[in-house]
């Protein structure tokens, strides 16, 4: 009989603490944190410094005005925030369905008050 030690990381929604569950895997097969962060990035988590949030539990900000919110991501899209970054981004799919609100760090979000303005600054760049 041999043993190995390993190192296993696990990551945790910081507002429910859900475990983060790679599609189809009872746990993700990772080998370092950073590959951890970025499986559960592409999965529709918030990964940002010390805080990661589930697609349940997004925070997002407005990058104009400074309203906050918590919310599922579908619900985000649904009541009108959108990316506040220039140019189109690729739509990101959570379960069965295509999103096109994105996360990564220092892009930012506009509120559903704020939208219409970041969409006439990308009209006028393009």
């Amino acid at each position: 009989m041999s043993f190995r030690k390993s190192t296993r990381y696990t990551l945790k929604c910081d507002t429910c603490r859900q475990p983060y569950r790679q599609e189809g895997a009872a746990r993700p097969a990772v080998d370092t944190k950073q590959s951890l962060l970025d499986r559960a990035t592409a999965d529709d988590w918030q990964t940002s410094g010390d805080h990661q949030y589930c697609p349940e539990h997004w925070h997002v900000t407005c990058r104009k005005c400074g309203q906050s919110a918590v919310a599922p991501l579908n619900r985000l899209e649904q009541a009108g925030w959108v990316n506040a970054v220039p140019g189109p981004l690729s739509a990101r799919k959570y379960g069965d369905v295509r999103h096109d609100l994105t996360y990564a760090p220092g892009w930012g979000f506009a509120c559903p008050q704020c939208a219409p303005w970041y969409e006439q600054m990308d009209k006028e760049k393009h």
